[in-house]
C-alpha cells in the first residue's frame, strides 16, 4: 500500500503545473523516497526545502513531530535515507535538545552512529 501511495504522490508531483501546491508533509516524504531511488536531485532538494521549512530554527516543529522525540527520530532516519540534509540538521537539533532516553526508541537504530555520537549526547546505547 505504501508503495502505491509513493508512486501516486511521485507522479502527481512530477506532473503538477505548480509543484509547490502539491506537496504536503506526507507526500514530501513519499516523493523523496522515489526521488532518491531514481536520482532526481532537484526533486530531492525541493522536498528537503519543503520539509525543513516546517521546522523552526531551534528544531521545534508542531507540524512534523510536536513534542514527540520518536517522530523526530523517524524524520531524521528518513532524512538520512533519502539525502535530505536540511531536514536532517533540524531534526538532529531537536533530538539533541530533547532526546533524554533515545535508547528506548526502536527507530534509533536506523540513524547513523556518526550523527548521534556527539559531545551533547555522548555515545547512544544501541
Amino acid at each position: 500500500m505504501r508503495k502505491l501511495q509513493a508512486a501516486r504522490a511521485f507522479l502527481e508531483y512530477l506532473y503538477a503545473e505548480d509543484r509547490s501546491t502539491v506537496l504536503t508533509v506526507e507526500k514530501a516524504e513519499l516523493v523523496s523516497l522515489l526521488a532518491h531511488k531514481y536520482g532526481l536531485h532537484d526533486t530531492l532538494q525541493c522536498c528537503d526545502e519543503f520539509l525543513a521549512s516546517r521546522v523552526n530554527i531551534d528544531g521545534s516543529s508542531w507540524e512534523l513531530w510536536g513534542d514527540d522525540v520518536s517522530k523526530a527520530v523517524h524524520m531524521l532516519a528518513v532524512a538520512e535515507a533519502h539525502s535530505l540534509p536540511s531536514l536532517a540538521e533540524r531534526a538532529e537539533r531537536y533530538i539533541l535538545k530533547n532526546g533524554n532516553n533515545l535508547s528506548a526508541i526502536p527507530e534509533i537504530h536506523r540513524i547513523s552512529s556518526e550523527c548521534l555520537d556527539t559531545p551533547e549526547l555522548g555515545k547512544v546505547k544501541r
